[in-house]
Parts: structure tokens; sequence; C-alpha cells
């Protein structure tokens, strides 16, 4: 699950999500994310599944929504780089 949060103008963390987080899929224990500054896509690694998500960050909210995934990773992948 990746979590995702706001603050309002208490300073209070909200959550984006109604449970706090993400599916980023059935058994897919995401060990890294990687957002470039600004960007509007965020990846994560999931160990469980071996295999790249992809999300869509919206600008308004902040929330995710899956775009792609790519599978057949090796076991053995530990870490995301972004650009």
């Amino acid at each position: 699950m990746i979590t995702g949060s706001g603050i309002a103008k208490d300073g209070q963390l909200i959550p984006l999500d109604a449970d706090w987080g993400t599916q980023a899929g059935v058994d897919s224990v995401p060990i890294d994310a990687a957002l470039k500054d600004r960007s509007r896509f965020l990846y994560a690694l999931n160990s469980g599944t071996h295999e790249i998500v992809g999300f869509r960050v919206r600008q308004f909210d902040g929330s995710r929504e899956p775009i792609s995934s790519i599978g057949g990773l090796p076991l053995f992948a530990f870490g995301l780089a972004a650009r």
C-alpha cells in the first residue's frame, strides 16, 4: 500500500484516500518509489509481484490513479531511480 496525505489549514494530516493508501496490487509489497519533483507520475517497485507499477498523481488533490505496470523483474530487484 502506498500512503498519501495532505496538510489541512489547521496543520493536521488528512488522508488522500479513504483508507490512507492506494493499493499497488494484491501481494505487491512496495519497497521503493520514485516521483520526480513536480511530476505527475509516481512509480513503485513491488517486491512481492516483481513489477513496477505507475500512477498518475492528480494535481488538484494529490490522489493517485494506476496507469501502467511492467512485470518480469528479477527476484533481486531492490531499488528505483528516477530522473
